[in-house]
């Protein structure tokens, strides 16, 4: 499933431009004439201006932060699987709305489908049990006669009351949909499940964002639980806590857009980061997803910059593996690769010196453009191209006239790009896809 459309963005975009200044294409220039001969000076550069950017980073982190530095009222959209865990967190889930909090109240300790509720309420709905049978029900009717309070309820017929309402809402999230508050609110058959209706409008599922971008529920249990049994692929959620930790990684993704114009190069999946703009959108991950044959399964991602398509291809059943060696990019494609916790493989390793290469696709989005900047690479990627033996390949340059191939040694059309590198690696079929960001066409190359 690809990530939601974005509906706004974060980031101020009033000072978006259209490429980079004259200045900074003018260092670029003089950079790449000199390391392109000095291929070791090139990786000492990269890993050096990465660790002085990490440094003024982590000095900007020490800043004070604002308590409340989010809007309290934002919905993000979410997968119900992907909330697996509860946050170790007790007390009012409204004003933690939008805050930035320390401590170890995101370790990952209680696992949401371990709480009785949720084995009742799957007993319930799918195995057609009645609420007497269930481990949770005999548990809450102990407490309550014991003189405690659960899920409001002080009585056993309150307790009654509300898995009625439960049983009325399953039927109306099975059958109308999951909507938020703000969409039950114009209805007249809202169920009524707060005691203080001003707080009605708030009484969404909440979440919590730990240090590693885990999505932690903090309320709204049951309705949660409904959501996960019906199969739903995404629910509206308010976000309380963020770890600090997750804020300063979010901070960076922030400062390293305003860089360069207010985006970053490829969408991102994790829904507190979905809004961000990027340079590129979804069309050429559905274009892969829609032509890669149905016999490739592993997936060998050149130059993922920040794992994008691993993730996309991950989440659609494929087994990708990353290959990035900046500095900078390997960063973040670990960092977001942790949030989304998938499990493709990431190297940070040049072509030449990969050890395997038998994939059975290849993207190649616009990497072997880089290439062409000094006999030397393209030397290197010749012999990568030589030992390639996957069953196709997606593949995409840049067009003659784009200042990003300026001082080529070679300045092909992508047309004789995409020849080129089918002849090199004995692709028979060439095929334009589609014409994408900056009418780039993407083929595929295959057998």
């Amino acid at each position: 499933m690809l990530p939601p459309t974005t509906i706004q963005s974060p980031i101020n975009n009033s000072a978006a431009i259209e490429g980079r200044p004259l200045f900074t294409q003018t260092f670029r220039r003089i950079y790449w004439r000199i390391v392109t001969k000095r291929p070791a000076l090139r990786d000492a550069a990269r890993s050096a201006l990465f660790l002085l950017w990490r440094l003024n980073c982590s000095v900007r982190s020490k800043l004070p932060v604002r308590s409340r530095c989010y809007d309290p009222d934002e919905l993000l959209l979410v997968n119900p699987a992907r909330i697996q865990y509860f946050a170790n967190l007790s007390g009012n889930t409204y004003t933690i709305r939008g805050k930035v909090a320390s401590g170890d109240w995101d370790l990952l300790t209680r696992r949401f489908e371990d709480w009785d509720g949720y084995e009742a309420i799957e007993q319930r709905f799918v195995q057609g049990k009645r609420w007497e049978e269930t481990h949770y029900f005999r548990r809450v009717v102990k407490k309550i006669e014991n003189g405690g309070m659960e899920w409001g309820c002080t009585t056993i017929s309150e307790f009654h009351q509300r898995l009625d309402n439960l049983d009325q809402l399953y039927h109306q999230i099975r059958d109308s949909g999951y909507k938020s508050q703000a969409e039950l609110s114009i209805q007249e058959d809202q169920l009524a499940w707060d005691r203080h209706p001003r707080f009605k409008r708030y009484d969404e599922i909440v979440i919590c964002i730990g240090r590693d971008g885990d999505l932690l529920l903090r309320d709204g249990k049951h309705r949660l639980a409904i959501a996960k049994i019906l199969g739903l692929q995404q629910v509206p959620v308010a976000v309380g806590y963020r770890h600090r930790g997750w804020h300063q990684f979010r901070e960076e993704i922030c400062a390293y857009a305003r860089k360069r114009g207010g985006t970053v190069y490829q969408p991102l999946t994790h829904p507190d980061l979905v809004k961000i703009p990027a340079q590129h959108d979804d069309g050429r991950a559905q274009a892969i997803l829609s032509n890669i044959p149905a016999n490739c399964r592993t997936v060998l991602d050149l130059g993922s910059h920040w794992g994008y398509f691993c993730h996309v291809l991950e989440e659609n059943g494929y087994e990708p593996t990353a290959v990035e060696n900046h500095p900078e990019n390997i960063y973040f494609l670990k960092k977001l690769r942790r949030a989304e916790n998938r499990t493709f493989a990431a190297f940070s390793d040049s072509l030449t010196n990969l050890s395997r290469v038998n994939f059975d696709a290849i993207l190649a989005l616009n990497i072997f453009r880089h290439f062409l900047r000094s006999d030397a690479f393209f030397e290197e990627m010749n012999v990568f191209l030589s030992r390639v033996n996957s069953r196709c390949m997606f593949f995409e340059t840049a067009h003659q006239n784009e200042p990003v191939m300026a001082d080529s040694v070679w300045n092909p059309t992508p047309e004789e790009f995409a020849k080129f590198v089918a002849d090199r690696c004995g692709f028979r079929e060439i095929r334009v896809l589609g014409k994408f960001t900056k009418d780039r066409p993407l083929f595929l190359l295959s057998r």
